[in-house]
């Protein structure tokens, strides 16, 4: 589960060669937005303190929904939905959030994409029962990683059914390009995701590839964080998940939880304690602000604590290195000094808060501004710095 500081949730939605993949047979582009529509916005973001997420519009039986599209997920799930399709499973559990706990029902009922031209009929969790903190406030979700993190592994997910369903096919692969708010709060309206592969004209080659090592969430090997090439607090300390021993709980194993995934529905990325305060530590001084001002943990904070940006994005400050198997991702000051629109920035790290101190999660700040692939079917994620892509 996620704590909803800035997050949504764990349960819903590469070894290979450096080449380019060739573009598939059939591409969706759908539009990326940072809020949902007005109407929308009271019953999603209320009681959420204006969580910074990417949505996507679906058409869920002539009704446009917007839900989080979130790697750190696989099922689908929309609160206040109701239909008169019947039921196609049992009620299953869920958590999320800070331990939210809700009873999902599962219905097949019509699902398009506004922004592409699929339509097709899906797995659409309804929420039956909320058992703590959720009512109207919950979020709606399209999970994109692979099934059986929670909830029942024989449903397919939304990947599954946009590759198995359409025709012609859509390759096992989707990319985004996450651009994070302008700095006067506006979207920037370049932040897609691409179904299907990558946009033409990107390239993503040499080392920009890492290994999905395990397909439940999208688990990476993330080994430390370096600054100037200096190490912060030392390894990640997280072994690579085994068949025997996985990150999740899958096929009735008991997962470990010790692990590193990649998660768009997350906001900040979540390390250890002890590579969290050296982060802090180096740059709390560039920057002029006491490390144990509450800026620097959103995770621990109880609500986001801002600070302008015009003070913190000093010339000179330096990228945030985080190694992941052989690929370095740089994440930018102008990432992880995160906008939250009117001038203000929030701080992209925080410690790991999950109920487990070996859960670490890599967020948005580590996808802004980067050019991400997820390609499924080659078993790997691919990073490539994308500022001229944003423009901003």
């Amino acid at each position: 589960m996620k704590t909803w500081i800035l997050l949504s949730a764990l349960f819903l939605v590469n070894c290979g060669s450096s080449s380019t993949p060739t573009a598939s047979t059939k591409q969706i582009k759908v539009t990326v937005n940072h809020r949902p529509a007005a109407a929308e916005q009271a019953s999603l973001l209320q009681g959420l303190g204006g969580m910074l997420e990417y949505y996507i519009t679906l058409d869920i039986e002539g009704t446009r929904y917007d839900l989080v599209a979130d790697t750190g997920s696989s099922n689908l799930i929309v609160a206040g939905f109701s239909t008169n399709k019947p039921k196609s499973g049992g009620i299953f559990p869920l958590s999320y959030g800070g331990g939210t706990s809700i009873e999902v029902q599962n219905y097949l009922v019509p699902l398009t994409l506004s922004d592409g031209d699929e339509a097709s009929t899906y797995n659409v969790g309804v929420i039956k029962t909320c058992k703590a903190k959720c009512s109207n406030t919950f979020p709606r979700i399209v999970g994109l990683a692979y099934s059986g993190v929670e909830g029942d592994p024989s449903v397919k997910t939304f990947m599954d059914h946009l590759v198995e369903i359409k025709k012609p096919a859509l390759s096992n692969e989707f990319s985004m390009l996450l651009c994070g708010f302008k700095d006067d709060g506006s979207h920037n309206g370049k932040t897609n995701i691409l179904f299907g592969g990558i946009e033409p004209g990107v390239t993503l080659a040499g080392s920009d590839y890492t290994p999905i090592i395990e397909k439940s969430w999208y688990v990476v090997n993330a080994t430390e964080i370096m600054i100037d090439g200096v190490l912060m607090g030392g390894k990640f300390n997280s072994p690579i998940p085994t068949k025997e021993v996985p990150c999740a709980n899958l096929n009735g194993l008991i997962g470990t939880n010790n692990c590193t995934i990649l998660d768009s529905g997350t906001t900040v990325n979540q390390v250890p304690t002890k590579i969290h305060q050296a982060i802090v530590s180096n740059l709390a001084s560039r920057v002029g602000l006491e490390k144990g001002d509450p800026f620097w943990d959103p995770v621990a904070s109880p609500q986001i604590v801002k600070r302008a940006c015009s003070t913190l994005r000093k010339d000179g400050l330096p990228t945030v290195d985080v190694h992941i198997g052989d690929l370095i991702v740089k994440i930018p000051s102008k990432s992880y000094f995160k906008s939250v629109g009117g001038g203000d920035c929030m701080f992209g790290f925080g410690t790991t808060n999950l109920g487990s101190s070996n859960f670490k999660i890599l967020g948005q700040v580590t996808m802004e501004n980067q050019y991400v692939h997820f390609d499924r079917k080659n078993n790997r994620i691919g990073f490539k710095q994308a500022l001229d892509l944003c423009g901003n």
